[in-house]
């Protein structure tokens, strides 16, 4: 499993492919920012693959710069 971070404000989509990292493990929900889901300023959302991960960004956030995290 791989997770996104999809940060609004910023137009960064980071891809972290290590459950072990500590990014995801201190991932949470704000009133911003989903778990799951997208809200206004973004969110976490997680995909089976890397693969699924990256032809998401290019569909819907290729303008976003893509950061690859682990």
């Amino acid at each position: 499993m791989v997770w996104a971070n999809i940060d609004i404000p910023t137009r960064t989509f980071t891809i972290h492919r290590d459950a072990g990292c500590r990014h995801v493990f201190e991932k949470g929900e704000t009133p911003l920012k989903g778990l799951g889901e997208l809200k206004r300023d973004g969110g976490w959302i997680q995909f089976e693959k890397f693969l699924q991960a990256h032809e998401f960004w290019f569909e819907n956030f290729g303008g976003f710069k893509l950061v690859q995290c682990c």
